[in-house]
């Protein structure tokens, strides 16, 4: 009988009493609940926040637009569709066209037709992306 008593006397110094156990089950739920309001609170922020209410916003993000008379590799490889070979193509394409008739190679968007890699489909997609002035 001693040593069932020496056990158990053991397991509650380790475990704890049966009551705290509870106690601190509904401390760790606590804790788990307020980070998770804290996490969707942010969230809510950042994204009513990331939206535009007002048109004035919706001329800065038209001005974002680029112009592939103009734009640099970089630019032009994160377009949709348009991959390192096709950016390169593009910017070859602008080069021999500019050197050869000193004028604009893309004066619409269906100039861009003229470039190897660049179909219809391409087109539709890039459409609101670029600009030409």
């Amino acid at each position: 009988m001693g040593n069932l008593f020496n056990i158990r006397r053991t397991a509650n110094k380790y475990c704890g009493h049966p009551t705290q156990g509870r106690q601190r089950l509904k401390r760790y739920f606590s804790l788990y609940l307020l980070i998770c309001l804290l996490c969707i609170s942010s969230l809510y922020t950042i994204w009513s926040s990331g939206y535009p209410s007002d048109d004035s916003s919706l001329e800065s993000q038209i001005d974002n637009r680029i112009n592939p008379n103009v734009a640099d590799w970089a630019s032009l490889s994160r377009l949709p569709d348009v991959g390192r070979q096709t950016a390169d193509a593009i910017i070859r394409y602008r080069n021999d066209y500019v050197s050869k008739n000193n004028d604009k190679a893309f004066q619409k968007l269906d100039d861009l037709a003229n470039v190897k890699g660049i179909g219809p489909k391409t087109l539709e997609k890039l459409e609101q992306y670029l600009k030409f002035d």
